[in-house]
């Protein structure tokens, strides 16, 4: 569910390792309370992160090839039963560089969360 929303956000395919289109870029919320994500769909929502919040090359020989910047500054995860990794896969695309638009993140109730995430 979360994996594919995430695909159809960025327009990747199964068949193919590189988004061909990001139609969703002035997108500046997502919230997601009590829908079941567990670390798997955090860990996907974290790879949304980390691929799109930059604006990068996306071909070497075009220097007009370019993956527009996403806008997301606002994430919330609420009762979702993310745990620890879950919350790494989330952090990891949040490291310094990584991640320059969201601002806020919202984990609230996720019980098998803890103190390890």
């Amino acid at each position: 569910g979360c994996r594919a929303l995430v695909n159809a956000m960025i327009m990747k395919s199964d068949d193919s390792s590189t988004a061909t289109q990001v139609p969703f870029t002035a997108t500046r919320e997502i919230r997601m309370c009590r829908c079941n994500i567990k670390d798997g769909g955090a860990a996907a929502i974290g790879s949304l992160l980390s691929e799109t919040a930059n604006k990068r090359k996306t071909d070497p020989l075009d220097p007009s090839a370019v993956q527009p910047e996403w806008k997301l500054e606002y994430l919330e995860l609420t009762d979702n039963d993310v745990g620890r990794d879950g919350a790494l896969a989330l952090g990891r695309s949040l490291c310094v560089g990584m991640n320059r638009t969201l601002a806020t993140l919202v984990l609230d109730f996720n019980q098998t969360l803890g103190s390890d995430g």
